[in-house]
């Protein structure tokens, strides 16, 4: 059996569309491409040294996730900011994650609480080291901790969907005061209550969070007309 090349570039995967839109989602969050702004197909393409087949597969698949805009005739564009959108996805989130924590709490073990329990202590490094990139991505791994090992698969799925479709947002309205300091809080009182065995408490804390984050984010965010 063939061993992989691990040097081998990220676009020559089997899963060339995938790497793609990875590729063009990192671009999104960090503002290289802004809201507005088309996307080329025959630009990417060169750029990236692929064909349009598995690019068009992969602007299909952000679009699906609302990151990017189709429009009939033209070239598709980021996607602009929407405060209804901003709701629907955090509404929608704050049902999804809090039944995916609640019910992690039920199963997780001392390994498990250890291992969020490290995190955090990653994430507390990165704050004192103004490290806002790896404070962002000790978040990510805390969360995705989480979905990966709840019982109910398709509710991880959805809630690690979730994630991603929030990220744009989330990166807008990163900078409000005293929210890591808060972040860290509430992300060791949710250690804290599964420790304890509390799912229910677990829930409570994991809403509180994503509702206070809801509503911090709406002044960023201009009202549809």
């Amino acid at each position: 059996m063939d061993t992989p090349d691990k040097s081998a570039p990220l676009l020559a995967t089997t899963s060339v569309s995938k790497a793609i839109a990875e590729w063009l989602s990192r671009r999104i969050l960090t503002g290289a491409l802004g809201p507005g702004e088309p996307l080329v197909e025959a630009k990417i393409a060169r750029e990236l040294g692929v064909s349009r087949a598995p690019l068009r597969e992969a602007i299909q698949r952000l679009a699906s996730e609302g990151v990017i805009e189709l429009i009939p005739r033209r070239s598709p564009i980021v996607a602009g900011f929407s405060l209804k959108e901003y709701r629907d996805l955090y509404d929608f989130r704050i049902l999804v994650e809090g039944y995916v924590f609640s019910d992690f709490a039920k199963t997780a073990t001392s390994a498990d609480h250890d291992a969020l329990s490290a995190i955090i202590e990653r994430m507390q490094a990165s704050f004192a080291a103004a490290n806002i990139t790896a404070f962002r991505d000790g978040i990510s791994d805390f969360h995705h901790y989480v979905y990966e090992r709840t019982s109910n698969e398709v509710a991880g799925r959805e809630a690690s969907n979730l994630w991603r479709r929030t990220a744009r947002y989330r990166n807008l309205v990163a900078h409000r005061s005293g929210a890591s300091e808060r972040s860290l809080k509430w992300h060791g009182a949710i250690v804290d209550a599964m420790r304890s065995r509390d799912g229910a408490k677990v829930q409570r804390i994991l809403i509180e969070m994503l509702t206070t984050v809801r509503d911090e984010g709406i002044p960023f965010l201009t009202p549809e007309g």
